[in-house]
This record gives C-alpha cells, structure tokens and sequence, in this order.
C-alpha cells in the first residue's frame, strides 16, 4: 500500500547528530559507496559527482549526519518509515549522497545480524535497481521512490529471492495491511494476528519473477533469512496488500494468467481498500489505454466502466508453512 504523504519529511525531526552519524559523513569513499549500492556505468558517474557535490556543502552535510544518526539507532530497533516526495534533481542528488553516506553501515550490520551474503548484495543492489529505473522512465540521473532506499539502508527491508521483506506490526504498522481483521477475527486465528504483532509485510519489486517456481523458493529462502534478521520464537504470518490479489480479476482471466497463480500463493482475508490511481500507474505507467491494450489492461478498464474499483486485498501466508493457509 502507498505511504501516508502526511508523514514527516526528509529532513524533518532529525536528531542531532552523533560522533559515529559523523563519522559515517566524514569517511564516505563516495565512488565505491555507490558502486556497492549496483550503481553502473553512466548512472554511477553521475551520481557520484552530485553526490560529492552535496557533501561538499556544511549545511547538507549536517543533514545527513542526522540521517545517519537517526540510521544507528534503526538499526537497532524498530525502523521508522522517513516519507518524503522524491522532488527535482538536487533532491535527488541529496538522497544519493545519504544512500552513499549509510552504505558502509547496511552492508556491517546485516552482516553482523548474519544476513547471507547473497541477500545483503540483492538488497543494496536495490537502489541500483531503482536508478536504472529512473533513468528509464525520464533519461535523467534520479532514484526512483528513494524514501523506500533509504528506508532499506536504515534496516527497514531485505531483499530475498524475489520480493522485499520487512518488519511490521499488524494493524498499526504504516507499512502494514489497512484494514486488518476485527478484533473477533483476531481471536478466532489466535497467537500472531492480533493488533501490535510482529509480522513480515512483503513488497514486490520491479521486474520480479513472479512464477509459482521462484515465489516457492523464496518463501522457503525467508524462513532462513528473515529469523536471521528478526529472529524470535513467536509465530509471524507474511503480509502482502496488492492490486494484483484482487479477486475480481479472477473470472476475467484465465488459468494460464500469473496473476491467477499468484493469488493462488495466499490466502484471502477479504479486506481490501481502493486504489484505482495507483493501479492505473502500474499497469498502465501512467498513460491512457493504448491502442493495443494488454488482456488485464482491458480487464481493468471494464472493471472501472462498470463502477467497480481497483481492490487492493490482503493475502497471507505463515511464515513457517510451505502452502498457503487452509489448503
């Protein structure tokens, strides 16, 4: 689900910085900082001459030793979630001199949290991710949602096979499913899905495999991965809220549809919130319907002539359990 856009900015609230948030500013090798985060080519040029542009101004700089502050004590607790609107190009350049700064720190600490090395550079290579992304979508050196980058390099998510995992608490959890269960349907589940539990929300990234094969191998590879980075000995369901667990999708498309066999994947718990805007930005990236709309684009597109809106459900799986509940 989108962020509140209510919530506090970049820059707001930050606490005042400490010896180690500086000595993360002050000891940045910007170049090989990126470079680690899978920046590349062009992209990796660019962004280390703006990001060593914005180091080089006091007032920057002691922005993002906050920032970094902030980093440390996240790390070591509960992260919260830092919204901000991407913005124009210094914003950009900004978040890719923070991203630079908080590197080092991300890589130590899943590593000290025992995070497998195969994990740690999937999720750093995020934001490499997301700069091509950028790149892609408007020519120009940005990161797309850079909130989210940063979030992961404050301990916010791993990236594990193919989608981001990260902490929540259900039912209060900006991140978490809204709307989650009434209380009598908490009770009725039991241990793990009451209102304040800790569960492990997922997030799909760009160009995911999404095949039944790979979805499989990476809920198994979570079991492993998310107890090394969360550990704890209560029961956690996994949480997913997307338009593509949209039931209403389903008499329209066929078997052979990867969104068929996706839901498939989780159980339903029958809550949903509209997003017609959102959806509409992700399956049509924005635009109208084209000339030669895809099969779900018509879907979509009948779905809302027919007044009914884009449902972004909720879906679930336990964290432990190899099929979704109740199959």
């Amino acid at each position: 689900m989108p962020i509140d856009p209510r919530r506090r900015g970049l820059t707001e609230n930050l606490p005042e910085a400490t010896r180690q948030g500086w000595g993360l500013v002050d000891n940045v090798d910007v170049d090989s900082a990126l470079a680690r985060l899978g920046l590349t080519g062009l992209d990796l040029e660019e962004a280390t001459a703006a990001a060593a542009r914005v180091l080089s101004s006091k007032r920057s700089r002691e922005l993002i030793a906050g920032l970094a502050t902030e980093a440390v004590a996240a790390w070591e607790s509960t992260t919260p979630v830092r919204y901000f609107p991407d913005g124009d190009s210094n914003r950009h350049a900004f978040i890719l001199a923070a991203l630079a700064v908080l590197q080092p720190l991300a890589e130590a600490s899943l590593g000290q949290c025992g995070v497998s090395e195969q994990v740690t550079t999937k999720t750093l290579h995020s934001t490499g991710a997301q700069v091509r992304l950028f790149r892609s979508q408007t020519g120009k050196l940005g990161v797309l949602s850079g909130w989210w980058q940063l979030y992961g390099l404050c301990g916010g998510y791993i990236e594990v096979g193919e989608l981001h995992a990260h902490r929540i608490e259900l039912g209060t959890h900006q991140l978490g499913p809204d709307p989650w269960l009434a209380e009598s349907h908490q009770h009725a589940r039991g241990e793990g899905f009451f209102e304040g539990d800790e569960a492990i929300g997922l997030h799909i990234p760009h160009g995911a495999d999404l095949s039944v094969g790979a979805l499989l191998a990476t809920f198994e590879a979570l079991r492993v991965e998310v107890q090394r980075r969360w550990p704890t000995t209560r029961p956690r369901v996994l949480s997913i809220q997307t338009w593509m667990l949209d039931r209403q999708l389903l008499e329209h498309l066929g078997p052979d549809s990867r969104i068929v066999t996706f839901q498939s994947l989780f159980e339903p718990l029958d809550l949903h919130a509209p997003n017609d805007e959102l959806t509409r930005r992700l399956v049509f990236g924005g635009e109208e319907t084209p000339v030669n709309p895809t099969r779900l684009q018509r879907v979509l597109e009948q779905l809302w002539s027919e007044g009914k809106p884009s449902r972004w459900e909720v879906g679930i799986r336990l964290l432990d359990a190899p099929s979704p509940l109740g199959k």
